[in-house]
């Protein structure tokens, strides 16, 4: 099957692809010449999925190798949800160019997207791996835990369920034990239902349910609505990458002074940390 899937242009496919190369556990998502690639379970086999973007058509054009369509609503909202296709790019960038330096940015790559997620678990997952280490390594963790304890079908691998992890034993995780322990009362949370990763949960109500977990701190519990939830007004004040860029353009040197400047970018602060985020990337080069 090939899927055309339309957004409101402009949108900024380069960004978007690049921030999930960077991500992608290895062996169960790549992208690879501009192409998104992942392995997916459904109906008990394994599928494949292909996102690629065509400017002629103002689209994404989702191709879908799947042993069955019964599913395929679901198919496409999780991939309208990863690739933000219902944002109004025009919309944001009224509020946000209201700032002096968001404008420069807006005006240098406009359409810029929040990349939710296809796996709310798996994100879950990253983000806890992701305390304190760099981006890189973070993704090299991931595939281990993928391929320790996720399952394998053929070249495909799928990353472990929540029931899957819940049997791991923390010392088998490439990680500092305390963060494994985070990662498996995790996935009791999950599988018990006392914490739900869907879509459509209340994001301050998915935080407090995070926080009650030992070892998710209040940056974890930001990273997993910004992206999990897709909540276009999660803001990660006190992320150092934010903190160092905003300390370069503005001047602010704390995370309060962060949390009071990003009131000006309500309801899209989600969309303001993209576009700082990747100022910082072009800056530090």
């Amino acid at each position: 099957l090939c899927i055309r899937l339309p957004y409101r242009a402009p949108y900024c496919w380069e960004s978007i692809s690049a921030f999930l190369a960077k991500r992608a556990v290895p062996g169960v998502e790549w992208v690879r010449e501009g192409h998104w690639h992942r392995h997916l379970l459904l109906d008990g086999q394994v599928g494949h999925i292909e996102v690629s973007h065509s400017v002629a058509d103002q689209a994404l054009l989702c191709r879908l190798s799947v042993p069955a369509t019964a599913s395929l609503y679901s198919l496409v909202t999780r991939v309208r949800n990863l690739f933000d296709l219902n944002a109004d790019p025009l919309e944001i960038a009224t509020t946000l160019s209201q700032d002096r330096v968001l404008k420069q940015r807006l005006a240098e790559q406009p359409g810029i997207r929040v990349p939710g997620c296809w796996d709310s678990f798996e994100l879950a997952v990253r983000a806890i791996v992701g305390q304190q280490i760099s981006v890189t390594g973070a993704t090299t963790v991931m595939g281990r835990i993928a391929e320790r304890f996720g399952t394998a079908s053929g070249t495909a691998l799928l990353f472990p369920t929540p029931e899957q992890l819940l049997q791991a034993d923390p010392a088998d995780f490439p990680m500092p034990r305390s963060r494994a322990q985070a990662i498996i009362s995790l996935a009791g949370a999950v599988a018990s239902g006392s914490v739900n990763l869907d879509h459509w949960v209340e994001p301050e109500s998915l935080r407090q349910s995070l926080l009650a977990i030992k070892g998710i701190g209040e940056w974890t519990a930001g990273y997993i609505a910004l992206r999990a939830l897709s909540d276009p007004d999660a803001f990660l004040h006190s992320d150092l990458v934010l903190l160092k860029v905003a300390k370069q353009l503005y001047g602010d040197d704390s995370a309060a002074a962060l949390l009071a400047r990003s009131a000006d970018w309500r309801p899209w602060r989600a969309y303001a940390g993209m576009y700082l985020w990747r100022a910082a990337a072009r800056l530090n080069r």
